[in-house]
């Protein structure tokens, strides 16, 4: 279940909404569902910086990643 930021249309209020299946999701502060999806950076670490418990993966092969998530026409 992916993690979205949202700007409501109604009030203003900007928030971060887990989207569940194919329900819409819907302002915090006011309950409507006139959200605009937000343009946000994914988090991430790099192999030189990483914690000992995170796991790092190796570049995805030529093609795509193979899990269908990155938008490739040959992937997943």
């Amino acid at each position: 279940m992916p993690l979205y930021e949202y700007r409501c249309e109604a009030c203003g209020a900007v928030s971060e909404v887990l989207v569940r299946g194919n329900r819409p999701p819907t302002c915090e502060q006011c309950q409507s569902d006139r959200l605009k999806k937000l343009l946000s950076l994914p988090a991430a670490h790099t192999a030189g910086r990483r914690a000992s418990n995170l796991p790092v993966c190796d570049a995805p092969p030529q093609g795509g990643c193979g899990m269908g998530g990155c938008g490739l026409p040959d992937c997943g």
